[in-house]
């Protein structure tokens, strides 16, 4: 049996995203790669990526409502070169999860990722 090809313009899901992936703006200028994908595989939400401009570059956030196109070889966007270059740099915010907590460990409470409950 023979194995299709991949084809680079098929969508892809979030979830196949691959770092280092080319970004373009809606007018077509390359404007970084992916450096971080944001969302939760449990629920399937997915929130948007972190892209990541040159070497001395920032790294924004660009929500996923303005991820116009995603395949296995880019990611294109509703935002020009400009817009992209305007947002906000990226600024890795704590999450939580809910585990068992306290002195004797006997509860269930809020418990930062990455960190062990007290």
């Amino acid at each position: 049996m023979k194995v299709p090809e991949s084809d680079d313009s098929q969508p892809v899901s979030w979830l196949t995203i691959r770092a280092a992936t080319p970004v373009f703006s809606s007018d077509g200028e390359e404007v970084g790669s992916v450096h971080e994908v944001l969302g939760s595989e449990q629920a399937d939400i997915f929130h948007g990526i972190v892209v990541r401009s040159g070497l001395l570059g920032k790294d924004a956030v660009v929500p996923g409502e303005k991820i116009s196109g995603m395949t296995d070889s880019r990611i294109d966007l509703s935002l020009s070169a400009e817009e992209v270059r305007a947002l906000e740099p990226f600024r890795e915010e704590e999450s939580y999860h809910l585990g068992i907590i306290g002195i004797f460990r006997h509860r269930i409470g809020w418990v930062s990722e990455g960190r062990d409950p007290e």
